[in-house]
């Protein structure tokens, strides 16, 4: 292995290890900009987990990998027990109950080893879910009404968006990608960029969330530089990794920060 390998390996393996212990602390919910925070989270990792189990297919550090995916597992549970914890009125209680329904089913997968057509399926399933949990993100969203809940909303976006791409990206390494995950590939790169574009021209922008957001952009022509491989078929899942999961942990703490303002 070469010195460049070992080193990707063990930034990617730091990176892991970070985003997992900024995640992991549950507490209450209190306001309406932490329900936000967190429902929007549940979109991001319904697309981590699904990511990590087409990252097993790749053989990409599996026991970190695996690591990673039971952590996003466990994170979504705990997350959807304070979201219906919080509810307090019955459209966003029935939203949550349809997230409820789909979830008893959908992680049972990914408690298994990795299956090829599992993984096909995962993908086809997962658009249901997030489509469930963007649903609640709304029912939030026009329940606060505010300029802030909106950043909040679209920075928390970016980080699904972030698990997305990369999860689109392994399933064409994998070779089981359609042109339909193509298509939804470039539309949500296209978000992502259209979106960063956004907020880093935000008036609300403090010092700290600007500097943040210029780390975010120059991960993300990286990761644009990685993708350019990709009609050669060439692909550099490592790179793929370490970077959504840079970008990943950055975005869920701007996310923070507009949730502070």
């Amino acid at each position: 292995m070469s010195g460049f390998t070992k080193n990707l390996f063990s930034k990617i393996i730091v990176s892991m290890i970070v985003v997992f212990c900024s995640f992991n602390t549950f507490a209450a919910i209190n306001t309406i900009d932490d329900a936000i925070n967190k429902a929007g989270r549940q979109r991001m990792l319904s697309q981590r987990m699904v990511k990590s189990y087409l990252l097993l297919g790749l053989d990409v550090k599996p026991d970190k990998t695996r690591s990673q995916m039971d952590a996003a597992i466990e994170l979504f549970e705990q997350q959807l027990k304070e979201l219906e914890a919080y509810a307090d009125n019955e459209e966003l209680k029935q939203s949550l109950a349809v997230v409820r329904r789909h979830w008893s089913t959908f992680q049972k997968p990914m408690k298994q080893e990795y299956d090829r057509d599992a993984a096909k399926t995962l993908l086809t399933d997962v658009e249901n879910l997030l489509a469930e949990c963007e649903n609640v993100v709304t029912i939030l969203d026009r329940e606060a009404g505010t300029s802030k809940a909106k950043l909040v909303n679209v920075s928390g976006r970016q980080r699904m968006l972030s698990q997305r791409i990369a999860m689109f990206y392994f399933a064409y390494a994998l070779n089981i990608g359609t042109e339909k995950e193509k298509n939804s590939w470039q539309e949500a790169s296209n978000q992502f960029e259209n979106a960063l574009k956004k907020l880093i021209t935000a008036p609300e922008n403090t010092p700290q969330i600007s500097e943040s957001l210029r780390k975010v952009n120059a991960q993300w022509k990286l990761s644009k530089s990685s993708f350019s491989l990709m009609d050669r078929d060439n692909f550099v899942p490592l790179i793929v990794q370490l970077t959504s999961d840079g970008i990943l942990k950055n975005m869920d703490s701007i996310t923070g920060l507009y949730s502070n303002l």
